[in-house]
């Protein structure tokens, strides 16, 4: 059963005063490609291959296909993609989840 939390917000925009938490799309793979292989990124990301925008988008399809992760890209009011936040084992039963 999809959880109500996750069917709620998976493609939900979240609108704040400075930035918008915006749904994860194929649309951002090569931001976010470029972000997780900069070289401290990749350090803590425990990532040692460099990751190519066909590689994000085979991931960010198997993620659209989840139902208990969110993913959201945090984007400026100008537009410009500053970075990625994730809810995900979401146990909507146990009022519980990690985050990333």
């Amino acid at each position: 059963m999809i959880s109500t939390v996750v069917r709620e917000y998976k493609n939900r925009i979240i609108e704040g005063v400075c930035l918008d938490l915006v749904p994860l799309s194929a649309s951002f793979s090569e931001d976010i490609a470029a972000l997780r292989n900069r070289e401290e990124n990749r350090y803590n990301l425990n990532q040692d291959y460099e990751l190519t925008k066909e590689m994000q988008d085979a991931w960010t399809e198997a993620y659209l296909d989840r139902d208990d992760d969110l993913y959201w890209c945090l984007v400026r009011k100008d537009g410009q993609f500053l970075g990625t936040i994730r809810l995900y084992e979401i146990k909507e039963d146990e009022k519980t989840c990690r985050q990333g």
